[in-house]
């Protein structure tokens, strides 16, 4: 499957700055950067839940991904941003969760470099 950029079937994207105004209108962010990308800074109020992990110098599938989304989300039509560093693995783990019945899910579309780029609210 090809995760450039484009959107992956059942997963929308959108710039940072739409993102940043879906924050106001009821959306959560989903952070999937690993936990040290994350620690360096973040868009405010996000969660964080690494779709890979960074081991030996290799990005890695994070197996306990989907268990820790379905408890933090139980709800699967809640509304979701995904975001990442710069769009991909937001793309990546779109698709996973749309295959385990996520609806209502947005890619903010270049990511946290991006976000950061547009001078957006984040924490660090």
């Amino acid at each position: 499957m090809d995760y450039s950029n484009a959107a992956v079937e059942g997963v929308s994207s959108v710039s940072v700055l739409e993102a940043n105004e879906l924050l106001a209108a009821n959306y959560f962010y989903l952070d999937v950067r690993t936990m040290e990308e994350f620690a360096s800074g973040y868009v405010a109020g996000s969660v964080n839940v690494s779709f890979m992990n960074k081991e030996n110098g290799a990005m890695t599938p994070n197996p306990a991904f989907m268990t820790l989304v379905e408890k933090i989300f139980p709800d699967k039509s809640t509304n979701l941003l995904l975001g990442c560093k710069s769009g991909k693995r937001a793309l990546m783990a779109g698709a996973a969760m749309r295959g385990q019945g996520y609806s209502n899910m947005i890619n903010a579309d270049g990511g946290f470099d991006e976000w950061q780029a547009q001078g957006l609210p984040s924490t660090k």
